[in-house]
């Protein structure tokens, strides 16, 4: 049994069409096993069933890194085409290997609930003027019709200085978006280095001059 799964033209973005093909899992195979030889396990929802699966690792690692993880595929089955997206995707927290992916069927017409990433730019002219970006959270939870869910949502913090943070309810999103988390929530917190890290360089550079003064 095999699936076929061709990138969908997404925010106007004509995407290269790549087949991914997912074969049944029997289960006779452990999933560690199935890794080592270059295989994701997975599930895919299907008509109230879920299908036990498997991918070939570097190809959906392709997808991913091309249209980010709420991409949308479009999968055919048994003579008929669904609609998918990644609904989860499971990761080693330490080496970032890829363990599980669930797949689930949408409706073009019908808006759905997923979390998309926080994409930061302007971290340079922050830390040109001395703050330290700490990030809270990495992604929020939009509604959407299929059609409306970007890649990640951008936002500029090149205007943000020391002391000042960046909330959930600061994110510009289209009007087709609803944003789920909670506005009052921190994605990020600008702030100045710690009065340890200014003693220790300070420290370092005391030894430095120390060093020179003797080599004269």
């Amino acid at each position: 049994m095999i699936f076929y799964i061709s990138y969908l033209e997404k925010g106007g973005i004509k995407v290269k069409n790549v087949v991914l093909l997912a074969e049944e899992r029997t289960g006779k195979i452990k999933p560690n096993v199935l890794r080592s030889s270059g295989l994701t396990p997975g599930v895919m929802y299907h008509e109230g069933n879920s299908i036990s699966i498997q991918i070939v690792t570097k190809d959906l690692l392709n997808i991913i890194k091309k249209e980010g993880q709420s991409a949308i595929f479009d999968l055919s089955y048994k003579d008929k085409k669904n609609q998918v997206f990644i609904k989860e995707l499971q990761k080693d927290p330490i080496t970032q290997e890829l363990l599980h992916v669930d797949l689930q069927p949408i409706a073009m017409d019908e808006t759905m609930k997923v979390s998309v990433p926080i994409n930061i730019e302007g971290q340079h002219q922050v830390e040109s003027k001395g703050g330290i970006i700490q990030r809270q959270i990495r992604e929020i939870e939009i509604e959407a019709f299929p059609r409306d869910i970007p890649k990640s949502i951008d936002v500029d913090i090149s205007n943000l200085n020391i002391g000042e943070n960046l909330l959930v309810g600061d994110l510009q999103v289209a009007n087709e978006i609803t944003v789920l988390s909670n506005p009052e929530e921190v994605i990020l917190i600008i702030s100045e280095p710690s009065m340890e890290a200014e003693e220790v360089d300070t420290e370092e550079v005391e030894v430095v001059e120390e060093v020179q003064q003797e080599e004269e």
